[in-house]
């Protein structure tokens, strides 16, 4: 077997190098712009749900599930980019669900613990 010159170690090794550096940084740059984009979607969802929350004020506003889904449509209206928006009141028994744009009406949805999501929903 014959020895390898050090001209083709040496390309070998700048190759090598070249393709780690070059997979590490579209590594952290997939990272970086996931955590970015997770970010600016909370945002707007937190500004969304603080523009709806503005919008009612007392407790009866809160269960008229008429003006909600009015409130709603004219939401979604205004920004298609959302899929659905859901209304929720907190009762002892657990969530409530007052409101929706996939579908209307306050039907009991079953009790979550306080930080949970309904299932199938992010």
């Amino acid at each position: 077997m014959k020895a390898w010159s050090l001209r083709t170690k040496s390309t070998l090794l700048v190759v090598g190098l070249t393709t780690a550096s070059i997979f590490l940084a579209s590594t952290l740059h997939h990272r970086f712009a996931l955590h970015a984009l997770k970010e600016e979607v909370r945002t707007r969802a937190a500004y969304v749900a603080a523009e709806l929350a503005f919008g009612v004020t007392t407790q009866a506003e809160l269960e008229d599930g008429v003006l909600l889904a009015v409130q709603i449509r004219n939401t979604l209206a205004a920004r298609p980019t959302l899929r659905w928006i859901e209304v929720y009141a907190t009762r002892p028994g657990g969530l409530f669900r007052v409101a929706s744009s996939i579908e209307t009406g306050g039907r009991p949805y079953r009790s979550l613990p306080p930080g949970r999501s309904p299932p199938g929903r992010p």
